[in-house]
């Protein structure tokens, strides 16, 4: 087990010292990192398993979700409405390193532009039909929610061209009869991706 050290914490060295951090474990890690750097340790130890299941807190990076395709592990994490995402296939444009004017050669790809546009997940919770599922029968009645699973392409970094020739995920979203969309596991929706 590790724990997260806040920005602030790796500021003043007598607080770890009273707090018997070692020196080693003083470093500026983010809570993908640390997640990653265990897993990769689980692994060298011979963990058998081949999916990583995360919240929403994992979830919503796109560094940690490349890390683990990188790895060539599958992966379930929560994600938030906040997101966001391609409903179809965006059509990128490569840069051409013939081509040459009186700037510098674009070097990142960018969207066409008549390509699909992102969306959050929460404008395409709203507009995607869903259909009720009962697993089963609870101490107060039947167990149910309405469930729909789609293709989404991944659109982090977009503007930028990062996510560009990114593969496509599949998208989990639930809604209860209370109306609340829920994350797979905890609120909205679950990214799930080196699936076929």
């Amino acid at each position: 087990m590790r724990l997260y050290l806040p920005p602030a914490w790796l500021e003043e060295p007598a607080r770890l010292d009273r707090a018997g951090v070692p020196q080693e474990e003083r470093r500026d890690l983010t809570k993908g990192q640390i997640a990653l750097e265990l897993l990769d340790q689980a692994r060298a130890e011979g963990w058998p398993g081949r999916v990583v299941v995360a919240d929403s807190g994992y979830g919503v990076s796109g560094p940690f979700r490349r890390e683990l395709e990188a790895r060539g592990l599958r992966y379930v994490v929560g994600v938030t409405e906040q997101m966001i995402v391609f409903a179809q296939e965006p059509r990128w444009e490569w840069p051409d390193p013939a081509v040459r004017g009186r700037s510098a050669p674009r070097s990142r790809p960018r969207l066409v532009k008549d390509s699909p546009q992102p969306v959050t997940l929460a404008e395409l919770a709203a507009r995607t039909p869903l259909r009720r599922v009962t697993w089963r029968n609870g101490t107060k009645g039947p167990l149910s929610a309405r469930f729909a699973w789609r293709r989404v392409w991944p659109a982090y970094g977009w503007e930028a061209g990062e996510c560009a020739g990114a593969q496509p995920h599949w998208l989990l979203i639930e809604r209860r009869d209370d109306g609340r969309e829920r994350e797979i596991p905890g609120g909205q929706a679950a990214i799930s991706a080196g699936c076929a």
